[in-house]
């Protein structure tokens, strides 16, 4: 079992710099960009997990308002 299910997602350099992989593109790409992030742009896992972050606050926010 995976211990850090990241990888998953994206690959850290030995500088803490993430690159997404296949799948975390196909995952992450289209949610982020349905609210104007660029996933390109995010380069550490701190960015990426803020990304999630708005995404679900972006979600909720979308759901209320329904």
């Amino acid at each position: 079992m995976l211990d850090d299910l990241s990888s998953i997602w994206y690959t850290k350099d030995a500088e803490d710099r993430i690159t997404y992989t296949k799948s975390g593109r196909e995952v992450y790409g289209p949610l982020f960009e349905a609210i104007g992030i660029n996933i390109d742009e995010i380069t550490t896992p701190a960015e990426h997990e803020e990304a999630v972050a708005a995404t679900v606050r972006e979600k909720l926010k979308t759901r209320r308002n329904r």
